[in-house]
């Protein structure tokens, strides 16, 4: 098939999205497919504008796909991101010929909806939404119907997506993120040091103000442990988000710039901290388990369908006090938390790229007959 892959993200592996979308490409064009893949620097409408940038996605996207002349040269279109929604309705108004799926990063519908109902808000930074950012569920959840398929990220998302009849369920695929080859098989040790970890950027989204309520606590009453920070930029100030007498105990490390050092900080962890308010997969979570921590989440994303207190300790609820909860019982139990972070081990073995590009290949094989037929 001719492939044509547009990308609401640059094609960055060093990117969790660009990482994701450029692990499909080059799996299905080991598989004999000619894949081309458009990024945003085809596309966007003023880049130095910092406002409304979903809106000039989506009339960017557009007016590429017009100069394209509607990609009627391609057998199978894919979109990442919602920006897409009104390439997609346009390109479903022309009756155009070949398959359009979306191939989800992370279901924003469900993003909104999950963010408004477990932090009151679904803006990212919390503060009320501007002029520009007016809500467009109903246009993203007309595209989601509007296209062949949908392909989706974890079981969490795919059961939204049946819910809410975006496609029916033939057209609805579900793959889990796999892992880099070098984070799979690893030898991991059981024994480690009383050390908790955060990894990702400093975002309310990720729950950052109820982890730091939580390590305010813990690291009190735990004289023990120790916290570490890794990828939360140059400009975070411990001194300015955590309580000054704990600050000593709290180490923080910018960047990593190589996936060999990552694993190397993994393991010198044993609990990993994810209290997301909503997650698309959440990658960081299951690196972690493959270099033998145990994590500490909420019910989103990948996490959403793991096995409580064996593969995952999960949250009750989105509070700093849940976030404690969860936490005590591994730092109090050694036995506990190995039993975890082996069963987390065990379950990401399976995140493989050969079997994810293999399973997105024939599905798409299955949409691209059921059109033709059709």
């Amino acid at each position: 098939m001719k492939i044509l892959t547009v990308s609401n993200c640059p094609l960055k592996e060093s990117q969790g999205s660009g990482y994701v979308i450029m692990g499909y490409a080059e799996g299905l064009r080991r598989l004999g497919h000619d894949v081309e893949c458009v990024g945003p620097d085809a596309y966007e409408l003023l880049p130095s504008v910092r406002h409304a940038k979903r809106w000039r996605f989506a009339l960017g996207m557009a007016l590429f796909g017009m100069r394209r002349r509607f990609f009627s040269s391609f057998d199978l279109v894919e979109f990442y991101g919602a920006e897409s929604w009104l390439l997609v309705l346009l390109l479903r108004w022309l009756g155009t010929r070949c398959v359009l799926v979306h191939h989800s990063n992370g279901l924003e519908t469900l993003q909104q909806l999950e963010l408004t109902r477990n932090s009151g808000t679904d803006t990212h930074s919390g503060a009320p939404r501007r002029w520009y950012q007016f809500r467009a569920s109903s246009l993203l959840a007309q595209a989601f119907k509007k296209v062949d398929a949908l392909v989706l990220v974890s079981r969490h998302q795919h059961r939204h997506a049946a819910e809410m009849k975006y496609q029916p369920g033939d057209r609805l695929l579900s793959i889990e993120t796999p892992l880099p080859d070098v984070f799979l098989d690893q030898r991991v040790d059981g024994a480690r040091p009383t050390t908790l970890g955060y990894c990702g950027a400093w975002l309310r989204t990720k729950g950052t103000d109820m982890l730091t309520d939580a390590v305010n606590q813990l690291l009190k009453v735990h004289p023990g442990v120790t916290l570490q920070l890794v990828g939360v930029g140059d400009d975070f100030d411990k001194f300015s988000v955590f309580e000054p007498q704990i600050c000593e105990r709290i180490h923080v490390s910018p960047f990593i710039a190589t996936k060999p050092e990552l694993m190397q900080w993994y393991r010198s962890i044993s609990i990993l901290l994810m209290p997301s308010y909503s997650d698309s997969f959440g990658l960081v979570t299951a690196e972690a388990m493959a270099c033998g921590c145990a994590v500490v989440a909420t019910r989103t994303g990948f996490a959403a369908d793991l096995q409580d207190r064996q593969e995952v300790m999960l949250q009750a609820g989105f509070t700093a006090q849940d976030v404690v909860a969860a936490v005590t019982p591994l730092l109090e139990s050694d036995a506990l938390r190995r039993r975890v972070s082996m069963g987390g081990y065990q379950r990401v073995q399976a995140l493989r790229w050969d079997t994810a590009a293999q399973a997105l290949e024939g599905f798409y094989v299955r949409c691209s007959a059921a059109k033709r037929q059709h």
